[in-house]
């Protein structure tokens, strides 16, 4: 049997596919083993990883750190902070008495409770707990001065209660207006709304 011409073209088209086939696979192969090698590198430059709580949106002082407003997020321990939260803190949902950004990773240092910190900014005073007005973190009060009369702190930031005390995050200026209104025994609290 002799081979023509045209013989040898039809059985040599279908070498040529398979050789450009396999040199396309291996080209690819190649690419896909140097991205990877370049991740796993960029992975290993930043070190391990730590699951911590990332706020989903925007969130306020006085909003609660549960599962509708945070999510489990991996972050290089690098870049995430020691007091970071973990997913132990949805266990029992702490409140925030500083705002986070959405994407942000909510920190100790954020939330209410005896032994937090205060925003910046602000000084932490406690005052009698008002008869007959349920206060939560991140409502704002006015501090009225019962013996002087007048308002001792506009706007302060209800930052936690501890049994009959409210503490109150209230401006540098206001501190010593408020102390001696706690002092003389004659401090109303006067809930307002978000003017």
């Amino acid at each position: 049997m002799r081979l023509t011409r045209y013989r040898l073209r039809a059985l040599a088209r279908p070498a040529r596919r398979w050789l450009v086939g396999l040199a396309l696979a291996a080209l690819t192969f190649a690419l896909v083993h140097r991205v990877a090698a370049r991740a796993e590198a960029a992975r290993t430059a930043w070190g391990t990883t730590r699951a911590v709580l990332v706020a989903r949106r925007d969130l306020q002082p006085g909003d609660r750190v549960d599962r509708s407003a945070v999510r489990l997020q991996d972050r290089p321990r690098a870049l995430v902070a020691d007091d970071a939260l973990g997913d132990e803190a949805l266990d029992d949902p702490p409140t925030l008495a500083a705002p986070a950004l959405a994407g942000e990773p909510i920190r100790r240092a954020q939330l209410t409770g005896p032994g937090r910190r205060v925003p910046a900014g602000r000084r932490g005073i406690a005052v009698p707990r008002p008869v007959g007005l349920t206060l939560t973190p991140g409502d704002r009060v006015d501090v009225v001065d019962g013996v002087q009369g007048g308002i001792a702190s506009r706007a302060a930031t209800v930052l936690w209660t501890a049994g009959d005390e409210v503490v109150l995050g209230v401006s540098t200026d206001e501190v010593s207006a408020v102390a001696r209104a706690v002092a003389a025994g004659r401090v109303l609290v006067v809930l307002t709304g978000d003017d």
